[in-house]
């Protein structure tokens, strides 16, 4: 069994095992998760927004002078969205458990949960299984999507740079493309 296939059927059992805790959980451990997991997708929805920004503001040049077609620019837009996926996924997870935790610790929401006698950990169970889920999509995702991603980013980037050579031509600078300096 190759490496790519056991990543697969542990993201698929995992998967299995989350929906069987969702559905057997309690309504406070779904409170719990679902406090979580409001702040994952804000804050995945705004860092994956200002790496898209940084990443057209990197092209914008290119794009630009290269006079590039609408489908070229989609597909370098979507050939970049892998690797930013990579970066804001985990900070994604680490924000939301930081600040929905944090929030359920003023707000005394934990501290009563104690009192009553609950454990703290059952309560976080489905938000574990759920970060469990997410590190083994990711590692599946980091492995085999993102090199494969990166390698077609690559090349539509240098099919990008001999659209119009001339423009990588600076002046009073050496420019080397492939065994020619100009």
């Amino acid at each position: 069994m190759t490496l790519d296939i056991l990543v697969l059927y542990s993201f698929y059992a995992s998967i299995f095992l989350f929906l069987i805790i969702f559905i057997r959980s309690k309504i406070l451990e779904k409170y719990f998760f679902y406090e979580t997991i409001k702040p994952f997708f804000i804050c995945f929805g705004i860092t994956t927004f200002l790496f898209m920004f940084d990443r057209l503001s990197e092209l914008m040049n290119t794009i630009l002078e290269k006079q590039l077609d609408p489908l070229t620019i989609i597909n370098l837009f979507a050939l970049s969205l892998p690797f930013i996926l990579a970066l804001t996924v985990p900070m994604s997870v680490i924000y939301a458990s930081i600040y929905s935790f944090g929030r359920m610790s003023v707000d005394n929401e934990l501290t009563a949960a104690k009192a009553t006698g609950i454990d703290i950990f059952k309560l976080t169970r489905l938000t574990m299984v759920f970060m469990i889920v997410m590190s083994f999509g990711m590692a599946y995702f980091n492995d085999f999507v993102l090199p494969e991603s990166n390698h077609l980013l690559k090349r539509v980037l240098l099919k990008v740079a001999y659209k119009k050579p001339i423009t990588a031509i600076n002046p009073e600078t050496f420019t080397t493309m492939n065994n020619l300096t100009i």
